[in-house]
């Protein structure tokens, strides 16, 4: 491996780490309860506690905007259809057919 691959894949590395960890330590962070969270905040929860995951879904302002979004979700497709929907039926890259 030449040097530039090193370079390139730390680099690589780096960044994945960058965009993995926070993800992580969200979704993980979640089971555990607020003082093993100060504690340990990079190891797995020593008792899952699932009631946070469960609060949020089961709250009623969640359930707010899970309703708003399912209700805008086909006008903003509509609005995009006509919007846009004159470059979606052009084709540039296909070839034309010849007889």
């Amino acid at each position: 491996m030449n040097r530039q691959s090193v370079y390139l894949y730390s680099i690589l590395i780096l960044f994945s780490l960058i965009i993995i960890v926070p993800i992580y330590t969200t979704i993980i962070g979640g089971f555990k309860s607020i003082g093993e969270l100060r504690v340990n905040i990079l190891g797995l929860p020593e008792s899952w506690i699932f009631d946070n995951y469960f609060d949020i879904l089961l709250r009623t302002y969640t359930q707010y905007i899970f309703g708003h979004t399912v209700q805008i979700h086909p006008y903003s497709r509509i609005c995009n259809y006509f919007e846009f929907g004159h470059t979606v039926q052009i084709h540039p890259y296909r070839r034309q057919q010849t007889n």
